[in-house]
């Protein structure tokens, strides 16, 4: 995993506007327990390019799996927007879904 994070760190200080690249080493931070640098990247993300749609999904599960129902539910309905004004269809009906189930789960 960490010839992952480094080699996209590379990628990173090559292209540091590259959305994707900074999407892909999120997930790598999340998945080796760095949870800190994750979100950091994922906020950094929905602030600079916010038009990056796939991290409205993961920044919610981040934030569900961390007990934080009202950020998941805000960036949740934000990507919402941004696809639907986007056309974007598959990922409205892919945040409605993440949404309604963090909403019907009193749980979480």
């Amino acid at each position: 995993m960490t010839d992952r994070i480094n080699l996209l760190e590379q990628y990173l200080a090559e292209e540091p506007n590259d959305p994707f690249i900074k999407y892909a080493l999120a997930l790598e931070y999340y998945k080796s327990g760095k949870k800190e640098k994750s979100l950091e990247l994922m906020t950094n993300l929905v602030t600079t390019n916010s038009d990056y749609l796939p991290v409205y999904y993961q920044l919610g599960k981040f934030y569900e799996g961390d007990g934080r129902k009202k950020e998941a539910i805000d960036v949740y309905k934000k990507g919402i927007v941004l696809a639907t004004s986007t056309g974007n269809h598959h990922t409205v009906s892919e945040l409605r879904s993440a949404l309604n189930e963090l909403i019907d789960n009193p749980t979480i």
